[in-house]
């Protein structure tokens, strides 16, 4: 997709600080601000964004893929991407004084693991009082900092407000980055057409977004719960094709793989094939293993 459909851009079913953490790790392979991210617990997640690591480093810089969380936050995640931004910033200059206070209490919430909510508030009231010395530390980061901040969802929030505030986000997003297309990978929840249910589909349509959207099958993912490994296997997604069709795949399929249905008119444009439909063929990958890193983790 990112040769034949010009695809820059991923947006993802996560918080734009999880996001934030990803486009860290894409851009340095450092792997220790991931710990509190799903990267941490799932293989495939692992598989994923280690081959994207790959991938991404042998491109130009102005043709790396980029990545964009649009839900809500997990507490671990924001007060990594606050700490990243702060202490680890990518200006040359040093912490200006007027935002040491708010260094501060980023480290007092880092070591009592507590007030995370609190910290949001004050962070957010902070650069209302001084908003250009933010812009001018933050620098490069300060649009995914307003991102982070300005960012009202939160877990309890009813489905309908935060699919119409994950609309917001893509649309904030699309207003921004240009450079290419983008795909997204949500819950078909958000992504179906449903004649009463107003889902992010359903506001992005509004706004006269073009959406194509794929399903995907899974074989033999390993999903965690509970801190139990679950074996997965998915083929309701390849629906309309007949049981007939799923078993001779289910036949021929020998290892964990990902398959995603799809259809000519994607793809028209780019390559020229006769069959009106098709499948990408995506071969899972090594990673580490779920163990490796809760040891990685203990240290």
């Amino acid at each position: 997709m990112h040769k034949y459909a010009n695809v820059r851009y991923l947006i993802l079913e996560i918080s734009p600080a999880d996001a934030f953490l990803y486009n860290h790790y894409l851009n340095t392979g450092e792997e220790e601000y991931l710990l509190n991210n799903i990267y941490a617990y799932i293989k495939d997640e692992r598989i994923f964004w280690q081959a994207l690591y790959r991938f991404n480093k042998s491109l130009p810089k102005d043709d790396k893929i980029e990545v964009f969380g649009i839900d809500y936050h997990t507490k671990g995640t924001f007060l990594q991407a606050m700490a990243l931004m702060f202490w680890n910033g990518n200006s040359h200059e040093y912490l200006p004084k007027e935002l040491a206070y708010v260094s501060k209490k980023i480290a007092k919430t880092a070591k009592r693991l507590k007030g995370f909510d609190k910290l949001k508030q004050l962070i957010k009231k902070d650069f209302r009082k001084q908003p250009q010395i933010y812009k001018k530390y933050l620098g490069d980061y300060y649009w995914y900092f307003r991102q982070i901040i300005d960012n009202p969802l939160k877990e309890k929030h009813t489905d309908e407000i935060r699919d119409k505030e994950m609309a917001n986000h893509t649309l904030n997003i699309i207003k921004k980055h240009i450079r290419g297309n983008i795909f997204g990978a949500l819950g078909r929840y958000h992504t179906e057409k449903y004649k009463t249910r107003q889902n992010l589909m359903f506001f992005l349509l509004n706004q006269k977004v073009p959406i194509l959207n794929i399903n995907a099958y899974y074989k033999d993912c390993n999903l965690y719960s509970h801190g139990k490994k679950i074996n997965h296997t998915s083929t309701q997604a390849l629906y309309p094709l007949s049981k007939k069709d799923l078993a001779i795949l289910e036949k021929y399929i020998c290892q964990p793989i990902t398959l995603i249905n799809t259809n000519h008119t994607f793809f028209k444009r780019f390559l020229l094939l006769r069959d009106n439909k098709f499948m990408l063929y995506i071969k899972n990958q090594g990673a580490y293993t779920y163990e490796d890193m809760e040891q990685i983790k203990n240290k």
